[in-house]
């Protein structure tokens, strides 16, 4: 009996005395080792001891920001944080997650919906690492610390994206300019701890925009479309159907239709396969809204709209919920809107939608219309126009050179230079021949009149860029389905009803307008009420009838943007 209550004597010491050395240790992997062994798990006091370790030295903090992977932005989120909380726990209690953290999970398991991937936010690892700390009897102190970081680091890189977006849209494209959205996030996630609201916390953030909220039902419908009848019907490129024609691709013209909420197709109709006239009132009613010439027949550029893959317009849907959390926050008030490849101008009050018209923008791939936002401030009426020099050397030099005459029958009036003391030259005194476009010193401006470029007045919002709006004497170009006609400023359809509108509160009508706008001079009239303006680019919106509609991508933005925004992706 000696032997055996001699060893176990020796058992029982060695067990209590790894048992203290345990308990005096107070973190690292072998505090965490024994716990399990033991039957008991960390404290609290003893989780924020070691949180605090790990962050309140800054080369261990640099250490852990490097190993989390946020970016500027969100590191100094992260750093304000835990600093402002004295370095304890937020997600992590002694026996594993609590109700915030298990919701911040559910929150990134759906941020697919608005377009986002959850693993951005490292969801798998996330949830085995919760499984680990909750279920593993070894589990290491550092474990624990580290998922409480991991998923701090995880609100703020979500918070982040719904807030602004994933990317920096300047670097996507240098014509893009927007003032972004900014939060202190590191207080807005204080606040949702506190509130016991962390998925409504990041809901607040996304942009309260009618149009979001409309485009993220859209590209979740398309998604389970996708996902449970697959791609949507193909027709054959060759195909053209007109009004009145029999064709077997009717009813599969029907199904595509119906597909994208554009036609309901009750079953009898569903083996017709004659184009009747309630079918073609329903491909001009898609043409139009998709900006193409609504004469109902089915081919050409209605027909390679038709087919575009149901993915593809998935992948277009994402591109704009991106571009829509790129904008600043829209206002409670009254504010423009020019959606540049709809060629569409919108004045809205909050999300009422008060005015719309067609507008002119500029031309494809030579002078693209910028995209920012800015405050209209004050109408030009009855404008002169300052020729730029690139269209002075470029379009009328040669015209001068054949005829200079051209410039007085156009009502140009022709300067020495650009200083405003330039004197006055008379055109047929120049030998244009002489002239080149790498040696023309001379300023051109059009006077007022009904033949000035600018029209009758122009709606400025000045800027660097030297882009407004402005009205046209050529309206006939109103009437075409595609409108980049300009060399980068915004002409529109209805000067008279918007300068109605932007001075009606001062007591202006259309009369006092139109007096306005024949005066002999220039005269300008400062707005009271200074209206926001954003100059936009979204290829996908939804319509007041809630169809889903799409626009020519007319500058190359969209294809640019997708090519590198995974790119840009994988280097944040």
């Amino acid at each position: 009996m000696k032997p055996y209550r001699y060893t176990m004597s020796i058992v029982l010491l060695l067990a209590l005395a790894l048992c203290t050395a345990a308990c005096e240790s107070g973190t690292g992997a072998s505090r965490g080792m024994f716990a399990g062994l033991f039957g008991s798990r960390f404290d609290v006091d003893e989780l924020n001891v070691a949180l605090a370790e790990e962050l309140s030295d800054s080369t261990r903090m640099l250490q852990n920001l490097k190993d989390l992977e946020l970016n500027d932005d969100q590191q100094e989120h992260f750093k304000k944080f835990y600093r402002q909380r004295d370095y304890q726990t937020a997600w992590v209690t002694s026996r594993g997650l609590n109700k915030q953290g298990e919701a911040l999970l559910e929150a990134i398991d759906k941020a697919g919906d608005d377009g986002l991937n959850s693993e951005d936010y490292k969801l798998q690892y996330l949830q085995h690492s919760k499984k680990r700390v909750e279920k593993e009897k070894e589990v290491a102190l550092e474990e624990v610390t580290k998922l409480d970081k991991e998923l701090t680091a995880a609100y703020l890189k979500l918070a982040s994206h719904k807030l602004k977006g994933r990317v920096n849209p300047e670097r996507l494209d240098a014509l893009w300019k927007t003032n972004r959205r900014s939060k202190d996030l590191a207080r807005h996630l204080q606040n949702a701890l506190d509130r016991g609201s962390i998925a409504e916390s990041l809901q607040e953030l996304e942009p309260q925009d009618p149009q979001y909220t409309a485009l993220k039902k859209a590209y979740n419908n398309y998604r389970q479309l996708l996902e449970e009848k697959g791609e949507w019907p193909q027709l054959p490129a060759d195909l053209t159907i007109k009004a009145g024609d029999s064709s077997k691709y009717v009813a599969t013209l029907r199904e595509r239709l119906s597909a994208d909420g554009y036609f309901k197709t009750p079953a009898p109709d569903s083996l017709q396969q004659v184009y009747d006239s309630t079918l073609v009132q329903a491909v001009m009613t898609y043409q139009d809204i998709n900006g193409l010439e609504p004469d109902g027949v089915v081919g050409g550029e209605t027909l390679a709209m038709l087919n575009t893959p149901l993915k593809e317009r998935i992948n277009q849907l994402q591109l704009n919920l991106e571009r829509i959390r790129w904008s600043p926050e829209k206002p409670e008030g009254k504010y423009l809107l020019v959606n540049v490849p709809q060629y569409k101008l919108y004045i809205f009050n909050g999300n009422k939608k008060d005015m719309e018209m067609r507008v002119i923008v500029g031309e494809a791939y030579k002078s693209n219309t910028p995209i920012f936002n800015d405050t209209l401030q004050y109408i030009a009426f009855s404008p002169t126009w300052t020729v730029p020099n690139s269209i002075a050397t470029q379009e009328m030099l040669p015209k001068l050179q054949k005829d200079p005459s051209w410039l007085s029958r156009n009502n140009f009036v022709l300067y020495e230079g650009w200083s405003e003391n330039a004197p006055e030259l008379n055109p047929r005194s120049i030998n244009w021949n002489k002239v080149s476009a790498d040696n023309f010193p001379y300023r051109i401006v059009q006077q007022p009149g009904k033949s000035n470029a600018l029209g009758h007045m122009k709606f400025m919002f000045p800027n660097d860029m030297d882009i407004y709006l402005h009205d046209t004497p050529t309206e006939s170009l109103f009437q075409r389905a595609e409108r980049d006609f300009s060399h980068g400023c915004v002409r529109v359809e209805k000067p008279i009803d918007l300068a109605v509108y932007l001075l009606q509160d001062e007591g202006w009508d259309a009369a006092k307008v139109q007096e306005h706008m024949n005066l002999p001079t220039p005269e300008n009239v400062v707005l009271e009420e200074k209206l926001p303006i954003f100059i936009d680019y979204r290829t996908a919106w939804v319509d007041d009838e809630g169809h889903v509609t799409f626009a020519k991508d007319i500058y190359g933005h969209d294809k640019k943007q997708m090519n590198r925004f995974e790119e840009l992706l994988a280097t944040n």
